[in-house]
């Protein structure tokens, strides 16, 4: 599977798209907003226990991802991945179309958000300056490679968002190393970020697939526990200053 590091060459009008879809936000300052979910193909990285599909892509008219879009009554649009800064120069024409179109529609006008996990460089342009909320994952230990972690990227890219952007962390409550490392990390961090938009989420990917796909009292419960522990954890080593949220979305079986 190829991976990037560079945002990549302009397709003329067109995006390279997996799946566009009406579901429950379950992240972050926006969870449990009804939003428009837009997945782009490809991604910089191949983490270990990705549950998202995004290796296969059909090439779509902005024009069509458009009238998608605007077919549905959520106003919150969500671009996420794989990985969408790939594409920042098509997704900056994109919004262009979306924002012509929706000037018809005056309740259509939408906040973007683009969920990121912060390792490929923002540009300044188009993209940069509508985009309202920058959502930045970035990948730790259980869920990736030494080798992508390139915090000096993801620090850059708070910089330039700042005010715009919200970090999430992704722990396994079990993994103290990869905890140490968050902590180390936002230490440079949190200058860039508010404390009120710092979120920690239990990783726990198998269970959360079965909770999608065939929910169970046991996994349910399985999922709770972690979100416990790391509640506990975090509380212990932040003196209670972030939060801790389960996948909203996938608890209530929502894609």
């Amino acid at each position: 599977m190829p991976t990037y590091t560079q945002p990549l060459k302009p397709l003329g009008g067109h995006l390279k798209i997996v799946e566009i879809f009406e579901t429950v936000q379950g992240e972050g300052k926006y969870a449990g907003v009804p939003s428009m979910f837009l997945r782009t193909g490809a991604c910089n990285l191949e983490c270990a226990g990705c549950d998202t599909k995004w290796d296969r892509w059909s090439e779509m008219p902005y024009a069509e991802a458009a009238a998608i879009v605007l077919d549905h009554k959520s106003s919150h649009l969500v671009l996420t991945g794989g990985e969408p800064t790939l594409w920042q120069p098509q997704l900056g024409e994109f919004l262009e179309v979306l924002d012509t179109a929706s000037e018809s529609q005056p309740a259509n006008f939408h906040t973007v958000t683009v969920e990121s996990n912060g390792a490929v460089p923002i540009r300044a342009g188009a993209f940069l300056n509508r985009v309202d909320l920058w959502s930045f994952s970035p990948k730790v230990g259980t869920l990736g490679r030494e080798e992508y972690f390139h915090w000096e990227v993801v620090l850059e890219n708070l910089r330039l968002t700042e005010g715009q952007n919200q970090l999430k962390y992704v722990l396994d409550p079990n993994v103290p190393e990869d905890v140490d490392r968050v902590f180390k990390f936002h230490e440079q961090a949190q200058i860039f970020v508010p404390d009120e938009f710092v979120y920690f989420q239990p990783y726990d990917t198998e269970t959360l697939v079965n909770i999608l796909h065939a929910p169970g009292l046991d996994d349910i419960t399985s999922y709770l526990r972690r979100l416990t522990a790391l509640t506990k954890l975090v509380a212990e080593r932040s003196e209670q200053r972030f939060r801790v949220l389960p996948q909203l979305h996938k608890l209530l079986s929502y894609r």
